[in-house]
């Protein structure tokens, strides 16, 4: 992440230079001083380089009047692939600062573009850092004479691992059906009365885009790790609770890389410090979660850490999946079975595994939203539903499977909308202002 390169950056005693292009074509006038800082010394040698703009910043003085020419505008296939990137040039007037720009380079595995006497261009790429964008949805009743009580909401995630287009389109599909249903449909209406829906389509955004521009089968975020060449974290192996990061620390080019320590990821610290922020200062209460994954058609619950233990609503957390997994089917006819998020990723007969007795597992699954939101969020119902298909095309799920698995999401999510409902013991109380809208 280039805000952890900078910070790293300074605690290696290297002053920072900040991204924020300080200069127009028009040229500047600042003659340095023998007393200006060595920070403003590198302010004003910083190059930023973004093809098809014309920002330089220069520690030649102008003369006065005189003008910095822009560089020559760049073909428009090099603006496209490159417009996101920075070059930050840095004058080296010392020995000491010499040493810490060695150092910050050999630890942060730095692009040097080029050194001369005077100073080093560092290349740092922008592309990763994007913003995860999240839809609420909900009608909240109007009445201020009542304090409110936590607004139960419904949490649901797509694209925690990149490649898994299928759960991006249709946690997007069910969010455009709920909406394009409100005050046609009583079921949806009132769905949305006694609940807020948070869909997040796309958890991890650097890695989606990255499955779209270079490798369409890639996994992890786009978060640097200590080699250069192996970037990347498991975005759903980074939450704190059921961490398993020592299998594959020191192993970034692991494909389950966890990181260091727990929340390593960017994307899952920053959905944990959004789901504490709700739940501590927004009044929400997070009653239900699902989290949609691919591929294998399996309806997974809680733990995906352990084979061995048990979450201590597991009758309730069965009889939800299992109708789940009725609902999905009564869409479209397909199959999906229902287990533990731990049994369903172990290799092995269901005798073998009714016994207990695991084989080893093949990858690590600890670190889970899945796990995370149940044990230590609190959500009594949380869910990881693997889509389709059972392994005929795998991640590579042609296009015409798209609608019918959105159909099929739309279909669970009502269904578990539906049960919620009579966990909160309003469902056979008539008395929702839907009841009175004569909706179908």
């Amino acid at each position: 992440m280039l805000l952890t390169s900078f910070a790293l950056l300074s605690a290696l005693s290297l002053p920072l230079v900040s991204p924020h292009p300080f200069y127009s074509t028009q040229a500047t006038h600042g003659v340095e001083s023998s007393h200006m800082s060595l920070f403003a010394r590198l302010r004003n040698a910083l190059v930023k380089l973004t093809p098809g703009q014309s920002s330089i910043g220069t520690s030649i003085s102008p003369s006065p009047g005189q003008f910095v020419s822009a560089p020559p505008r760049p073909p428009n296939a090099f603006k496209e692939r490159y417009d996101r990137d920075i070059v930050l040039r840095f004058n080296v007037s010392t020995e000491k600062e010499s040493a810490a720009l060695a150092e910050a380079v050999d630890t942060l595995f730095l692009d040097v573009w080029d050194v001369t006497a005077e100073w080093a261009d560092i290349r740092l790429a922008k592309d990763v850092g994007r913003e995860i964008k999240g839809l609420r949805i909900g009608v909240h009743p109007q009445n201020s004479e009542q304090p409110a009580d936590p607004r139960q909401t419904i949490l649901v995630l797509g694209g925690s691992h990149a490649r898994e287009w299928i759960s991006v389109s249709s946690v997007s599909y069910a969010a455009y059906s709920m909406i394009t249903s409100y005050g046609k449909s009583r079921e949806i209406t009132r769905l949305m009365e006694e609940f807020d829906w948070v869909f997040v389509p796309t958890l991890n955004p650097d890695g989606y885009v990255y499955t779209w521009e270079v490798d369409r089968l890639w996994r992890k975020n786009a978060q640097q790790t200590s080699l250069q060449f192996c970037k990347g974290l498991d975005v759903d192996r980074s939450f704190g609770f059921g961490w398993d990061g020592k299998r594959t620390k020191g192993n970034p080019c692991s494909e389950s890389f966890a990181g260091d320590i727990p929340f390593q990821a960017v994307e899952a610290l920053r959905l944990a410090n959004w789901v504490k922020n709700e739940t501590e200062r927004n009044n929400v209460e997070f009653t239900g979660f699902v989290d949609l994954h691919s591929y294998s058609q399996q309806v997974l619950y809680p733990y995906s850490y352990s084979c061995i233990e048990t979450p201590p609503t597991l009758e309730n957390l069965e009889e939800a999946g299992l109708g789940l997994s009725k609902a999905m089917h009564q869409v479209s006819g397909e199959v999906y079975g229902v287990t533990s998020a731990c049994k369903g990723s172990v290799v092995g007969d269901q005798e073998f595994r009714n016994e207990r007795q695991l084989w080893p597992r093949i990858e690590s699954s600890g670190g889970t939203a899945l796990d995370w939101m149940y044990h230590d969020v609190g959500v009594k119902y949380a869910y990881q539903i693997k889509l389709r298909d059972t392994g005929n095309y795998g991640f590579l799920l042609p296009q015409r499977n798209i609608i019918p698995t959105g159909e099929e999401v739309f279909g669970a999510l009502k269904f578990f909308g539906h049960y919620l409902l009579s966990k909160k013991g309003v469902e056979a109380a008539n008395d929702s202002p839907s009841s009175r809208k004569g909706l179908p």
